[in-house]
């Protein structure tokens, strides 16, 4: 059977030896073969498959998109990267889009990267030079390039001396972390300081420029410096965060925030943070603003079908994708971007999915709903700190409108706690139950998930 990992505790179980799971190797069909030569790596799983993120075959765009449907989790530390043989070192491959989704997965890991092989298959005319000049991009993202390549090789899938180089270099790496790729290493025009960051679920992106972290959104029409002049001390916490996330985008002399711990003269640690240190690790719009309200809207498009039950779409309905997205949040579908508003730029899950990431117990402590007359609703939900020590994973809700609307909603709570075998301690949050303009029976339940992080929920 294959192995699959929920959560990030379970990662001993494959490789107790080894190490305390917190170094990953993922990659193509070679993935095995470096792993098995390691004494600090450890994969995924035993089988390639998406869920971990190594298969054979594969290439950077299959890499990328496993990456992307990944949990995000901040107990990796290290990620080897084993891609680029099968699709020949293509230019085209996105590597920059590769990294930014490693990145947001892994918002705590350095990366390496191995260089793969050739002389075989599709990749016999390929030469040295194309390959070197392949993982140059890796570099100029700010990845550590592992010496030597797997290299010019019959088969290699054998069992190859070079292998057992490479994982010496890997050990070595990530047991003396200072050799990993500085900033000051990168070429001038690609560094990594150029990179575009995007964050699940945040309506900002960031960028760093002579050291200070930018921000902007999508609509801005200029970058503010969150490092600096544009924003307050008070509202610079997110820089802390940023480079904890992202700890080769600056230098290490680059200016802080004002207000975080510094080193006087004598010896003495002085503070006059603006955080407490229980906020340190929350996600940059979070930090500081527990309890969260969360709030959004949606209209009913005029040609849209089925108008009532699109009316209790609070999340989404499978027939067209069109709802409020209140639950798994964005990004809203392109049809319906003029129809739905989430005005945080998450839903409920999202949220409550990356202050477990950061050590939080989040809690769903209330949600309002209003529907109009015109078919419009108006929604709000307050996110706070647990109070009885469960982390509330995900919220889900069932609901019927129309005729015998009540009968029928309450007949799909047991299906819907079915579909999730690993949630439990369910608890309603709302019994929202309006006869106009339409007869709605909606029923919200939170629930803890012994999983770890939930998948979003759909309705």
């Amino acid at each position: 059977m294959e192995n699959r990992i929920h959560n990030f505790k379970s990662f001993i179980s494959l490789n107790e030896a080894k190490s305390d799971g917190t170094s990953i190797i993922i990659g193509d069909s070679c993935t095995p073969n470096i792993f098995k030569r390691s004494k600090t790596l450890t994969m995924l799983g035993n089988t390639g498959s998406e869920e971990n993120l190594w298969k054979s075959g594969m290439g950077v765009k299959w890499l990328k998109t496993a990456v992307s449907k990944h949990p995000v989790s901040t107990n990796v530390k290290d990620v080897v990267i084993n891609i680029g043989t099968n699709g020949a070192f293509s230019p085209n491959d996105d590597i920059k889009g590769l990294m930014a989704e490693l990145r947001r997965v892994f918002p705590q890991a350095k990366f390496c990267v191995v260089q793969g092989s050739w002389g075989w298959g599709n990749n016999v005319s390929v030469t040295p030079n194309k390959v070197k000049t392949y993982y140059d991009r890796f570099k100029a993202e700010g990845v550590t390039v592992i010496e030597p390549p797997i290299g010019k090789v019959t088969d290699p899938h054998t069992n190859l001396p070079v292998y057992d180089t490479i994982a010496k270099e890997i050990d070595g790496l990530i047991t003396n972390q200072s050799g990993y790729i500085a900033p000051t290493d990168l070429s001038k025009g690609t560094s990594a300081t150029s990179q575009i960051i995007s964050r699940p679920g945040d309506p900002y992106k960031y960028k760093v420029e002579n050291d200070h972290w930018l921000a902007k959104k999508d609509s801005q029409s200029r970058w503010y410096d969150i490092t600096g002049a544009d924003f307050k001390p008070a509202y610079q916490v997110s820089v802390d965060t940023l480079d904890k996330e992202n700890p080769n985008m600056r230098s290490k002399s680059a200016p802080k925030r004002k207000g975080t711990s510094t080193t006087a003269d004598n010896g003495t640690n002085t503070s006059t943070s603006t955080t407490s240190t229980e906020d340190e690790d929350l996600p940059p719009f979070l930090i500081g603003n527990l309890p969260i309200k969360l709030t959004g809207s949606y209209k009913v498009p005029k040609l849209v079908l089925g108008k009532a039950d699109a009316l209790h779409a609070f999340d989404r309905r499978k027939m067209d994708g069109f709802g409020g997205y209140m639950l798994r949040g964005g990004p809203i579908p392109n049809r319906w971007k003029s129809s739905v508003k989430l005005d945080q730029g998450r839903g409920i899950n999202q949220v409550l999915e990356e202050l477990i990431a950061s050590g939080v117990k989040p809690d769903v402590t209330s949600i309002k709903i209003k529907v109009n007359d015109d078919y419009s609703v108006n929604w709000e939900a307050t996110i706070d700190k647990s109070k009885d020590g469960k982390a509330y994973a995900g919220l889900s809700t069932r609901g019927s409108a129309g005729e015998n609307a009540d009968q029928r909603a309450l007949d799909q709570i047991p299906k819907m706690k079915s579909k999730k075998p690993n949630a439990s301690d369910w608890k309603q949050v709302l019994d929202f139950n309006i006869d106009t303009p339409v007869k709605i029976r909606q029923y919200f339940f939170k629930y803890t998930d012994s999983s770890g992080l939930s998948n979003l929920a759909g309705k």
